[in-house]
């Protein structure tokens, strides 16, 4: 095999950024191409935003894992069987959407390390020793290596940071641990800054960065240009400018279907 017949598999993303940039309304716009994991309780932006992209946002079917016991700490561990459920769908054939979000990596790392605590018998807002991030990291891993080996698109929503790295102040994936931030991010083929900017008129327009610089964190295997401006852009625009037509891309339920 040469590299020139390389096929690309649909992207694994991780899309993070600042609260308000943007992250949850861009990709919302998959619509019913989507299904969303909901670890933030944020989709009152895709019901309430009004702009060319409101009908389309509407169209996506989500999950939401909240704990609203405060003995009970089970978010954690819901999400993470929704998420072998959703991949055993895939993987069946039974799966009718294109794409899965989980929003966001950073509410389900903070819910790793509580439900490590909670199980322990600890406060779950307490201290946390070395061997709690330990067991919360192989959990959060296990998601991923899951959801990574899908024949589908993924998407990873994530807050960000602001870390000291060689004596300079560095945006990164809000995430604990000092290593595991840039290994997380290793693991996604692509790895996107989102950030918003005033427009004329006081409106606010967003802004994809995929290139690293000194201050930010960003990847791009697939090639997207930097600094792509997504204000008015669905998902799907955003995918055709790494060359995934998401519109040509079938459903596991309609490729099952269409062996038959």
């Amino acid at each position: 095999m040469k590299v020139k017949d390389i096929v690309q598999k649909p992207p694994k993303i991780l899309l993070y950024g600042s609260p308000g940039s943007g992250k949850t309304a861009l990709t919302a716009t998959f619509g019913g191409d989507g299904f969303f994991v909901d670890l933030d309780d944020g989709l009152l932006t895709a019901l309430r935003l009004q702009d060319q992209h409101t009908s389309l946002r509407h169209e996506l079917e989500f999950e939401t894992f909240i704990d609203v016991d405060a003995t009970k700490f089970t978010s954690f561990s819901r999400a993470k069987a929704c998420i072998i459920k959703l991949a055993n769908q895939v993987n069946s054939g039974r799966f009718p959407h294109k794409a899965i979000i989980v929003d966001s990596f950073t509410s389900l790392a903070d819910k790793a390390v509580q439900s490590v605590l909670s199980a322990s018998g600890k406060d779950p807002f307490g201290k946390r020793e070395i061997q709690h991030w330990g067991i919360a990291m192989l959990e959060l891993e296990s998601c991923l290596t899951i959801l990574r080996a899908l024949p589908i698109v993924v998407v990873f929503i994530a807050h960000d940071m602001i870390v000291e790295v060689d004596e300079q102040s560095q945006i990164q994936i809000a995430v604990f641990g000092k290593s595991f931030p840039g290994k997380i991010a290793g693991m996604f083929d692509e790895l996107w800054y989102m950030r918003a900017k005033n427009l004329p008129g006081g409106k606010t327009g967003y802004v994809l960065q995929s290139t690293r610089t000194a201050g930010v964190l960003a990847r791009s295997r697939n090639q997207l240009p930097d600094k792509v401006e997504v204000t008015t852009l669905t998902m799907k625009d955003v995918l055709k400018k790494i060359d995934f037509d998401l519109e040509a891309f079938p459903t596991p339920l309609e490729a099952k279907e269409g062996k038959k």
